[in-house]
Protein backbone atom coordinates (compact mmCIF):
# COMPACT_ATOMS: atom_id res chain seq x y z
CA UNK A 1 0.00 0.00 0.00
CA UNK A 2 1.02 3.60 -0.29
CA UNK A 3 1.14 4.34 3.74
CA UNK A 4 3.69 0.74 3.67
CA UNK A 5 6.03 2.31 1.24
CA UNK A 6 5.78 5.74 2.20
CA UNK A 7 6.65 4.39 6.22
CA UNK A 8 9.28 2.43 5.02
CA UNK A 9 11.11 5.14 2.58
CA UNK A 10 11.07 7.45 6.27
CA UNK A 11 13.14 4.52 7.98
CA UNK A 12 15.51 3.67 4.68
CA UNK A 13 15.96 7.58 4.06
CA UNK A 14 17.07 7.53 8.41
CA UNK A 15 19.53 4.96 7.41
CA UNK A 16 20.79 6.96 4.34
CA UNK A 17 19.66 3.86 1.84
CA UNK A 18 18.56 6.30 -0.41
CA UNK A 19 18.35 4.11 -3.40
CA UNK A 20 15.91 1.77 -1.31
CA UNK A 21 14.13 5.27 -0.15
CA UNK A 22 13.60 6.76 -3.12
CA UNK A 23 12.10 3.19 -4.91
CA UNK A 24 9.59 3.21 -2.30
CA UNK A 25 8.52 6.64 -2.49
CA UNK A 26 7.93 6.34 -5.79
CA UNK A 27 6.17 3.22 -5.19
CA UNK A 28 3.64 5.39 -2.95
CA UNK A 29 3.46 7.96 -4.82
CA UNK A 30 1.98 5.65 -7.57
CA UNK A 31 -0.07 4.22 -5.35
CA UNK A 32 -2.17 7.31 -4.33
CA UNK A 33 0.66 8.82 -1.51
CA UNK A 34 -0.54 12.58 -0.93
CA UNK A 35 1.31 14.50 -3.28
CA UNK A 36 2.42 17.11 -0.64
CA UNK A 37 4.46 14.84 1.43
CA UNK A 38 5.90 12.05 -1.27
CA UNK A 39 6.75 14.82 -3.56
CA UNK A 40 7.99 16.66 -0.73
CA UNK A 41 10.26 14.22 0.52
CA UNK A 42 11.38 12.42 -2.76
CA UNK A 43 12.54 15.85 -3.76
CA UNK A 44 14.67 16.09 -0.24
CA UNK A 45 16.51 13.08 -0.81
CA UNK A 46 17.38 14.09 -4.41
CA UNK A 47 18.40 17.26 -3.31
CA UNK A 48 20.74 15.62 -0.56
CA UNK A 49 22.14 13.34 -3.80
CA UNK A 50 22.77 16.25 -5.94
CA UNK A 51 20.31 15.62 -8.54
CA UNK A 52 18.62 19.23 -8.76
CA UNK A 53 16.54 18.77 -11.96
CA UNK A 54 14.79 16.15 -10.44
CA UNK A 55 14.61 17.87 -7.18
CA UNK A 56 13.35 20.87 -8.38
CA UNK A 57 10.63 18.72 -10.55
CA UNK A 58 9.44 17.42 -7.31
CA UNK A 59 9.50 20.37 -5.12
CA UNK A 60 7.44 22.26 -7.71
CA UNK A 61 4.75 19.40 -8.08
CA UNK A 62 4.71 19.33 -3.77
CA UNK A 63 4.28 23.74 -4.17
CA UNK A 64 1.21 22.97 -6.18
CA UNK A 65 -0.42 21.19 -3.14
CA UNK A 66 -1.37 21.88 0.16
CA UNK A 67 2.39 23.76 2.27
CA UNK A 68 3.55 23.72 5.56
CA UNK A 69 5.38 26.66 6.73
CA UNK A 70 8.25 24.76 6.63
CA UNK A 71 8.22 23.34 3.22
CA UNK A 72 7.72 26.79 2.12
CA UNK A 73 10.79 28.01 3.99
CA UNK A 74 12.59 24.90 2.53
CA UNK A 75 11.54 25.36 -0.96
CA UNK A 76 12.06 28.85 -1.28
CA UNK A 77 15.39 28.47 0.27
CA UNK A 78 16.35 25.78 -2.29
CA UNK A 79 15.02 28.25 -5.02
CA UNK A 80 17.27 30.31 -3.68
CA UNK A 81 20.32 27.92 -3.68
CA UNK A 82 19.62 27.43 -7.57
CA UNK A 83 19.71 31.24 -7.74
CA UNK A 84 15.95 30.85 -8.60
CA UNK A 85 15.46 34.54 -7.03
CA UNK A 86 11.90 35.31 -8.96
CA UNK A 87 10.30 31.91 -7.95
CA UNK A 88 12.12 31.71 -4.71
CA UNK A 89 10.11 35.09 -4.20
CA UNK A 90 7.26 34.42 -4.94
CA UNK A 91 7.61 31.30 -2.40
CA UNK A 92 7.70 33.71 0.43
CA UNK A 93 5.17 36.06 -0.51
CA UNK A 94 2.58 33.63 -1.29
CA UNK A 95 3.40 31.64 2.09
CA UNK A 96 3.51 34.87 3.95
CA UNK A 97 -0.13 35.69 2.55
CA UNK A 98 -1.22 31.69 3.01
CA UNK A 99 -0.32 32.49 6.97
CA UNK A 100 -0.43 35.84 7.43
CA UNK A 101 0.28 35.22 11.48
CA UNK A 102 3.65 32.99 10.64
CA UNK A 103 6.50 35.37 11.79
CA UNK A 104 8.94 32.67 10.57
CA UNK A 105 7.98 33.13 6.96
CA UNK A 106 8.06 36.89 7.54
CA UNK A 107 11.02 37.00 9.26
CA UNK A 108 12.97 34.38 6.24
CA UNK A 109 11.65 36.25 3.57
CA UNK A 110 12.98 39.71 5.06
CA UNK A 111 16.10 38.23 5.31
CA UNK A 112 16.19 36.64 1.72
CA UNK A 113 15.53 40.28 0.58
CA UNK A 114 18.59 41.61 2.45
CA UNK A 115 21.10 39.10 1.27
CA UNK A 116 19.94 39.97 -2.19
CA UNK A 117 20.54 43.85 -1.76
CA UNK A 118 16.90 44.35 -1.81
CA UNK A 119 16.96 46.81 1.29
CA UNK A 120 14.16 48.80 0.31
CA UNK A 121 11.51 46.14 -0.17
CA UNK A 122 12.77 44.31 3.00
CA UNK A 123 12.34 48.43 5.21
CA UNK A 124 8.92 48.75 3.93
CA UNK A 125 8.08 44.98 4.74
CA UNK A 126 9.99 45.24 8.66
CA UNK A 127 7.84 48.43 8.96
CA UNK A 128 4.79 46.75 8.50
CA UNK A 129 5.37 43.52 9.93
CA UNK A 130 6.75 45.37 13.74
CA UNK A 131 3.85 47.24 13.52
CA UNK A 132 1.61 44.47 13.18
CA UNK A 133 3.20 42.28 15.52
CA UNK A 134 2.79 41.18 19.51
CA UNK A 135 6.27 40.59 20.00
CA UNK A 136 8.18 43.18 17.65
CA UNK A 137 11.72 42.85 18.82
CA UNK A 138 12.86 40.45 16.25
CA UNK A 139 11.81 42.63 13.46
CA UNK A 140 13.11 45.41 15.32
CA UNK A 141 16.65 43.97 15.29
CA UNK A 142 16.05 43.54 11.55
CA UNK A 143 15.03 46.81 11.02
CA UNK A 144 17.47 48.20 12.69
CA UNK A 145 20.36 46.66 10.45
CA UNK A 146 17.99 47.73 7.31
CA UNK A 147 18.86 51.11 8.55
CA UNK A 148 21.91 50.72 9.24
CA UNK A 149 22.74 49.39 5.75
CA UNK A 150 20.98 52.62 4.12
CA UNK A 151 23.27 54.78 6.41
CA UNK A 152 19.90 56.08 8.91
CA UNK A 153 21.51 55.94 11.88
CA UNK A 154 19.37 57.69 13.72
CA UNK A 155 16.32 54.91 12.73
CA UNK A 156 18.69 52.32 13.63
CA UNK A 157 19.13 53.71 17.13
CA UNK A 158 15.81 54.45 17.73
CA UNK A 159 14.78 50.84 16.66
CA UNK A 160 16.96 49.25 18.88
CA UNK A 161 16.02 51.26 21.85
CA UNK A 162 12.52 50.61 20.90
CA UNK A 163 13.51 47.34 20.90
CA UNK A 164 15.09 47.12 24.44
CA UNK A 165 12.07 49.28 25.88
CA UNK A 166 9.72 45.76 24.69
CA UNK A 167 12.11 43.45 26.63
CA UNK A 168 12.68 45.47 29.58
CA UNK A 169 8.49 45.82 29.95
CA UNK A 170 8.58 42.07 28.84
CA UNK A 171 10.89 41.33 31.82
CA UNK A 172 9.60 43.75 34.51
CA UNK A 173 6.40 41.81 34.02
CA UNK A 174 8.25 37.97 34.42
CA UNK A 175 11.24 37.15 34.58
CA UNK A 176 11.83 34.90 31.09
CA UNK A 177 14.70 33.64 29.94
CA UNK A 178 13.31 33.94 26.09
CA UNK A 179 12.85 37.81 26.63
CA UNK A 180 16.83 37.73 28.15
CA UNK A 181 18.35 35.88 24.85
CA UNK A 182 16.19 38.61 22.68
CA UNK A 183 17.55 41.46 25.30
CA UNK A 184 21.09 40.07 24.96
CA UNK A 185 20.38 40.19 21.28
CA UNK A 186 19.63 44.10 21.12
CA UNK A 187 22.78 44.77 24.05
CA UNK A 188 25.05 42.83 21.10
CA UNK A 189 23.63 44.87 18.03
CA UNK A 190 24.51 48.21 20.63
CA UNK A 191 27.50 47.73 21.58
CA UNK A 192 26.99 46.86 24.75
CA UNK A 193 28.78 43.63 24.91
CA UNK A 194 28.93 43.21 28.59
CA UNK A 195 25.37 43.38 29.37
CA UNK A 196 24.59 40.91 26.51
CA UNK A 197 26.93 38.54 28.10
CA UNK A 198 25.47 39.21 31.51
CA UNK A 199 22.34 38.10 29.73
CA UNK A 200 23.36 35.03 28.17
CA UNK A 201 25.06 34.07 31.01
CA UNK A 202 21.77 33.63 32.90
CA UNK A 203 20.09 31.96 30.14
CA UNK A 204 22.93 28.99 29.23
CA UNK A 205 23.38 28.55 33.38
CA UNK A 206 19.89 27.57 33.03
CA UNK A 207 18.99 26.19 29.71
CA UNK A 208 23.29 24.84 28.29
CA UNK A 209 21.71 23.08 25.38
CA UNK A 210 20.12 26.29 23.94
CA UNK A 211 22.32 26.34 20.55
CA UNK A 212 21.87 29.85 19.87
CA UNK A 213 21.67 31.39 22.82
CA UNK A 214 25.51 29.34 23.22
CA UNK A 215 26.63 30.89 19.82
CA UNK A 216 25.63 33.98 20.19
CA UNK A 217 28.08 34.24 23.82
CA UNK A 218 30.47 32.71 22.17
CA UNK A 219 30.61 35.21 18.94
CA UNK A 220 30.24 38.02 21.69
CA UNK A 221 32.64 36.93 24.12
CA UNK A 222 35.85 36.43 21.32
CA UNK A 223 34.51 39.97 19.98
CA UNK A 224 35.25 41.48 23.42
CA UNK A 225 38.30 39.49 24.13
CA UNK A 226 39.72 40.58 20.52
CA UNK A 227 38.64 44.30 21.77
CA UNK A 228 40.69 44.12 25.30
Amino acid sequence: SARYHYQRSLIYSSQKKYAEALSDLSSAIDQGQPAASGYRDRAKIYRTLGKHQLALGDYRAAAKHKRSENFIIDYASYLEERELHDESNSAYELGALNYPNSIHIKLEWVQYLMRQGKNEQALTLLEQYSEAAAFKTEFLLLLAECYQRAEQDDSAAKSLNQALDECDAFLGKKDRLIHRYYRARVYAQQGRLDEAIADLNRVVEIIPKFKDCVELRDRILLEHNSKN
